[in-house]
C-alpha cells in the first residue's frame, strides 16, 4: 500500500513540475510580448516596423503586434509603415494567415512609385512556395519576372529568374530548371552595375541552386566547379550560414567520389548545426555511406534518426524520404514487425502523394522495381491477415461478447 501512495505522489509532483514548466514558458513568452509593446509604443510609427521584424517571439504577439501597427498607419496614411508591416508578416506569420498578408501587400502597391510594386508577386511566390504550391509560386514568380522586365529593374528579373527556375526543380523539372539556372547566371555576369555586392549575392544564390542540383545528379565534377566559385565568393563576402552550407557540400562532394570516411566526418560534424530539410538530408547521406560499407546496423540507426527527426518536426518528405522508408520496411519485414510494416507501408503511400502532387516527373521519384501500386497491394494484405487474427480474439465471457479493438489498424 505504500509504494502505491509513494507511486502516487511521485506521479503527482512530475505533473506539478510540467505545469510548473509551462507557467514559466507562458510567463517568459508574455514578458518577451509585454517588452514588445512597451519598446514600440516609445518610438515613431516608421521606427516600430523595426522592431516588429526583429523580434523572435510567438506568432500570435507577432500578429497582435501587427494588427495595431496598421491600424496606426491606416489613421495615419502610411502607405510605406503599412505595406512593410504586410511583408514582414507574409514572411513570419502562421501559414494560415501569410496569404492574406501578401493579397493585401498586392492591393496597396499598385504604382511603380509604391515600395513593394516590384517585388511584391516575389513575397507571394515565396509564400506558396512554402506552402508546398510550386505550380501557383511559379505563376506570381513569372509576373514579378515580367514587371520587371517591363520597368528595366534587373536585381528584381534576376531574383524572379532564379525562383522560377527553383520552383522547377520542386516540380520535378531539374534540367529545365538547370537552363534556367545558367541562363540566370550568364546574364547576371554580362550585368552592368557597380554594386559589386548585390551582383555577388545574385551570384552566390545561382551558384548554391546549380551546386546542389549536380550533387543531386551525383556529377561531382560540375559540382566541384561550381562549388570553388561559389567559396571564391565567400573570401569577400563571408556569410557563416553559407559556409555551413559549403562544408555540407564538401561532405556530399566526398561521397560521391567514394571517399567514405571523410564524407562521414564532415558531414557528421555538420548535423548539429543543420536544420529542417538540411538536417533529412545529411542523416539520408550518412545513411547511405554506411550501406556502401556493408554496415547494416549504422545505416538502419541513421535511417531511424531521419524518420524521429522528420515526425518530431512535422517536416515534408524530401525525395530520398521514399529510399529510407523502403529500407526501414525491408527491414521491418526481415524482423517480423508488423506494427512498424504498417506504419512504413502508410508513410510511403503519404509520401508518394505529397511528391506526386509536387512533381510533373513522376519518374524522379519511383523506387526502382517498387511502384506506389506494390506498396498499397502489400499494405492490404498486411492489414487482411492481421485483421483475420484479430477476429479470433473474439470470444465469450460471462455471457458477454468482447470484442477487441482493430481500430489502430485502420488509420
Amino acid at each position: 500500500m505504500s509504494k502505491v501512495l509513494y507511486h502516487s505522489k511521485y506521479v503527482q509532483l512530475i505533473v506539478i513540475l510540467l505545469i510548473s514548466c509551462d507557467l514559466i514558458s507562458q510567463q517568459f513568452q508574455n514578458n518577451d510580448c509585454e517588452r514588445l509593446f512597451v519598446e514600440m509604443s516609445s518610438l515613431p510609427l516608421s521606427e516600430r516596423i523595426y522592431k516588429l521584424n526583429d523580434f523572435e517571439g510567438t506568432s500570435e504577439c507577432a500578429e497582435n503586434a501587427a494588427n495595431l501597427l496598421s491600424k496606426q498607419a491606416k489613421i495615419e496614411r502610411d502607405s510605406l509603415t503599412l505595406s512593410k508591416v504586410y511583408a514582414i508578416m507574409a514572411y513570419r506569420t502562421n501559414p494560415r494567415y501569410s496569404l492574406f498578408y501578401a493579397d493585401s501587400l498586392i492591393s496597396i502597391s499598385s504604382k511603380p512609385s509604391d515600395y513593394y510594386f516590384l517585388e511584391k508577386h516575389i513575397i507571394k511566390g515565396y509564400v506558396y512556395y512554402f506552402l508546398e504550391n510550386p505550380l501557383a509560386a511559379s505563376h506570381e514568380f513569372a509576373k514579378s519576372y515580367n514587371l520587371a522586365k517591363e520597368y528595366d529593374d534587373f536585381d528584381v528579373e534576376a531574383r524572379s529568374q532564379i525562383w522560377i527556375a527553383t520552383t522547377k526543380e520542386a516540380q520535378g523539372g531539374s534540367a529545365q530548371a538547370l537552363e534556367i539556372y545558367f541562363n540566370a547566371l550568364e546574364d547576371i555576369e554580362n550585368w552592368k552595375t557597380t554594386d559589386i555586392e548585390t551582383k555577388s549575392e545574385l551570384r552566390s544564390s545561382v551558384l548554391q541552386s546549380i551546386i546542389v542540383l549536380e550533387l543531386n545528379r551525383k556529377n561531382p565534377v560540375n559540382a566541384e566547379y561550381y562549388l570553388t566559385q561559389f567559396k571564391n565568393i565567400l573570401q569577400f563576402f563571408p556569410n557563416e550560414y553559407q559556409e555551413q552550407k559549403s562544408r555540407m557540400w564538401d561532405g556530399k562532394l566526398a561521397y560521391l567520389k567514394e571517399d567514405y570516411d571523410t564524407a562521414y566526418d564532415i558531414l557528421e560534424r555538420e548535423l548539429n548545426t543543420a536544420h529542417g530539410s538540411e538536417k533529412l538530408d545529411l542523416l539520408f547521406t550518412m545513411g547511405e555511406i554506411q550501406g556502401k560499407k556493408s554496415n547494416h546496423l549504422l545505416m538502419k540507426q541513421n535511417f531511424n534518426r531521419f524518420d524521429s527527426v522528420s515526425v518530431a518536426f512535422n517536416l515534408p518528405p524530401i525525395p530520398e524520404s521514399k529510399n529510407v522508408y523502403h529500407f526501414l520496411l525491408n527491414d521491418a519485414i526481415k524482423n517480423n514487425g508488423k506494427d512498424k510494416q504498417l506504419e512504413y507501408y502508410d508513410k510511403l503511400i503519404s509520401i508518394d502523394s505529397f511528391l506526386t502532387a509536387n512533381k510533373n516527373a513522376s519518374d524522379l521519384i519511383e523506387l526502382p522495381g517498387y511502384s506506389i501500386k506494390d506498396i498499397r497491394n502489400e499494405r492490404d494484405k498486411l492489414i487482411n491477415r492481421s485483421n483475420k487474427k484479430d477476429y479470433g480474439l473474439i470470444f465469450f465471457r460471462d455471457n458477454h461478447i468482447c470484442n477487441h479493438s482493430i481500430t489502430y489498424i485502420l488509420f
